[in-house]
């Protein structure tokens, strides 16, 4: 007879707005979301729907089902729960309506966070139920922003419009899977959680950047643990399935920090190659499916990273970077431009006699673009964001520095319609502890508003975008006021920064 093995679940919720604790009292004015992730692949053969069901004491019970081998998707999804604790109940049938496996617990919903559950269903037949749960849980009356995470680390490093009015956050999870695992949540226009998936293998994996792709579907990039850790390409289709993915490594550490679609339809992807002792840049081209056309390195032998890419309209690149190969100094900004083969063609570095180090970019039509970083060499010495224009040949055309007592680091950058630019990352300059920071400049690098955000432990924007309506939507990490370890966060503000 075969043994039934237990089954995973990924218990996910998020709630609204409230300025009430949450407790067992009915507060229909007060609502969120539930979300049940199903792993199909681990799942025993022989079952075939899975049913979710909450109770609760003055409300009347709610209950869903899926059949996981005829269903696309791998979620169920409840919303307009009242916040409050619920009790959860998921059983697992076979083809005849037998119940195979069974897991309850009480989940705590919040307002305006989401927390992971990881529930084990246990067979029947054992007579004993055994539940695994992992919560962790924040608190606002505001809207935004809000965070997703469980009990480990989860580190939300890029995001990207989804294309049917959601978006698309992925990073690294210690909640979501053994090891550390990459982590992509879809959620909508409110922040509500859609469906999320963990991809990775017994080390840890990470997402460092997402790219839509024509087809609905999206490109992750980042590494995953092989021979060490090898630079890594994921393809999920919309409902966040993975299609294929391809790794590109070598014996050493090897990562992709970005990756951009380019203007033939390949995409080009930059991060680091460890060769022997040190680190090179990396760029690589590859085909939509995958295919790598050709990847180089770049730099010296003192530890050179390439941060960030913009393909250009003609087929060429510019590369930024942090170039630590420079007799006697620590790392400068570096900017080069290589040919749609990747030959160099330029490369400039910035720079003082301290740590200098790139993250952003964003184009100018009229030719040229802008970066953002920090400087140590500048400024007040204690990591001041570092904010500069440069003409199309890489000469400097003006540069500006920004900060405080503490360290700023202004990690993206993006360009409005009317030709101002909105930049993001943390400062720990405006409060007892660093906060996620934006602020809009206008064509020539003057301030015309800083905001911030946070609370009273550590946060920070990894990556923001400008949205069609004048809105930017940012993702980024937050420390909930429970923990020490961070949570997914997301958030909307106006055009005016203040959030929504």
């Amino acid at each position: 007879m075969r043994t039934l093995g237990p089954i995973l679940l990924a218990l996910l919720f998020v709630a609204g707005c409230s300025d009430a604790p949450p407790d067992n009292s009915i507060d229909e004015t007060s609502s969120g979301a539930v979300a049940f992730t199903i792993d199909k692949a681990s799942a025993p053969t022989a079952v075939q729907t899975v049913t979710a069901t909450l109770t609760r004491i003055g409300h009347s019970p709610v209950s869903k089902s899926i059949n996981i081998i005829s269903d696309t998707t791998t979620s169920i999804f409840f919303q307009d729960i009242a916040v409050g604790t619920w009790h959860v109940r998921v059983d697992a049938t076979d083809a005849l309506g037998v119940l195979l496996y069974t897991g309850e617990a009480d989940v705590p919903v919040q307002e305006n966070s989401m927390a992971v559950v990881n529930l084990v269903l246990t067979p029947v037949s054992s007579g004993v139920g055994s539940v695994k749960i992992n919560v962790t849980w924040g608190g606002s009356a505001m809207a935004f922003p809000k965070s997703y995470g469980g009990s480990g680390r989860d580190l939300a490093m890029c995001l990207t419009e989804s294309g049917d009015g959601g978006y698309l956050i992925g990073g690294l999870s210690y909640s979501a899977g053994s090891g550390g695992d990459a982590w992509v949540v879809k959620v909508d226009a409110k922040g509500g959680i859609l469906w999320n998936k963990n991809f990775g293998t017994s080390g840890e994996d990470r997402f460092n950047d997402i790219v839509r792709t024509p087809d609905g579907g999206v490109l992750c990039a980042g590494y995953c643990y092989g021979d060490g850790e090898d630079s890594w390409i994921v393809k999920l289709d919309s409902l966040g399935n993975k299609e294929w993915e391809k790794k590109y490594g070598g014996g050493g550490a090897d990562a992709f920090l970005k990756i951009k679609r380019a203007a033939d339809e390949s995409y080009m992807l930059c991060g680091y190659y460890q060769n022997e002792n040190f680190f090179e840049g990396r760029v690589a081209k590859v085909t939509p499916n995958g295919t790598l056309v050709w990847s180089k390195t770049y730099g010296g032998a003192g530890g050179d990273f390439a941060m960030n890419i913009l393909p250009l309209s003609d087929g060429n690149s510019i590369v930024i970077g942090n170039n630590g190969s420079i007799p006697n100094k620590s790392y400068d900004f570096w900017v080069f431009k290589i040919s749609a083969s990747g030959d160099t063609l330029w490369q400039k570095n910035f720079g003082g006699s301290n740590d200098d180090r790139t993250a952003g970019i964003a184009a100018l039509p009229e030719g040229g673009f802008v970066i953002t970083g920090y400087t140590t060499s500048f400024g007040n010495g204690n990591m001041d964001s570092w904010f500069m224009r440069l003409s199309a040949d890489g000469e400097m055309v003006w540069n500006k520095v920004y900060g405080g007592a503490g360290s700023e680091y202004l990690l993206n950058v993006e360009r409005t319609a009317a030709g101002d630019f909105i930049a993001a990352g943390y400062t720990g300059s405006f409060g007892l502890s660093k906060q996620g920071w934006m602020v809009k400049f206008d064509a020539v690098g003057t301030i015309q508003w800083s905001k911030t955000y946070g609370g009273a432990k550590d946060e920070s924007i990894s990556e923001h975008i400008l949205l069609a309506d004048g809105t930017i939507a940012f993702a980024g990490w937050t420390q909930p006021p429970q923990s020490n370890n961070e949570d997914y966060w997301f958030g909307i503000t106006a055009a005016d920064g203040s959030l929504k």
